[in-house]
């Protein structure tokens, strides 16, 4: 996906969390702990692991916006805004399995409420910074992804819906095992 706006990267953000907690909300603790195998997560694992990352995220979207206000570069007000991708990093994504740091490794003991309770609040965060990142170019604020290389702010943001699509893909994929509870 080609995003040609901030706004159309937040939409995609809300349409994303949306399609998620519809599909996780309200789950028995049977359900949310359901895991087939020992070494595959859980729902509620999953979504303690999307918490920590969006909690992460908009940790560093916060400072590099920060930086970005406060440095030599803050007359770079916001034009036209440049087409964000991720295309070359979900091509990658497609065919890796990943192992994910441990700093965003689910500890478990978490419902899935509480998780969800955790990505509303970050949502909230970012809906609060939206307007100080519609006034200043962002495009060359960069961090690196720990599997993907640097990413601009545009394109963190853009990681948080792809990065839960991926993962509602797996609960999908657990919830279709026949020893799944419905």
């Amino acid at each position: 996906m080609i995003y040609h706006s901030l706004g159309e990267i937040f939409d995609h953000i809300e349409e994303s969390h949306n399609r998620f907690t519809e599909r996780v909300q309200g789950l028995s603790a049977q359900q949310g702990n359901f895991r087939p195998m020992p070494e595959h997560w859980s729902i509620a694992e999953i979504a303690e692991h999307l918490a920590l990352i969006d909690e992460g995220v908009a940790t560093l979207v916060t400072n590099l916006l920060t930086r970005a206000e406060t440095s030599a570069d803050s007359n770079a007000r916001a034009g036209a805004f440049p087409p964000v991708s991720l295309k070359e990093q979900l091509e990658q994504a497609r065919h890796a399995k990943y192992q994910a740091p441990e700093m965003v490794r689910p500890r478990g003991g978490v419902e899935v409420d509480a998780s969800l309770a955790r990505i509303k609040r970050v949502r909230a965060t970012l809906n609060s910074l939206r307007p100080r990142l519609e006034t200043i170019d962002l495009s060359a604020a960069r961090f690196p992804h720990p599997f993907f290389g640097a990413l601009n702010l545009y394109q963190w943001l853009a990681f948080i819906p792809n990065h839960q699509e991926r993962h509602l893909r797996q609960i999908e994929r657990l919830m279709d095992a026949p020893e799944y509870e419905r």
